[in-house]
């Protein structure tokens, strides 16, 4: 059960790694200076 409840959190990671890097340069190139 260990491993099967370690899965979970590294799908949630990639994820959140990759909408940190796409909103990163969006955020940055939304707000007109």
């Amino acid at each position: 059960y260990g491993d099967y409840m370690r899965i979970p959190p590294e799908s949630e990671r990639y994820n959140h790694e990759a909408a940190e890097i796409d909103f990163g340069p969006y955020a940055d190139g939304f707000p007109p200076r």
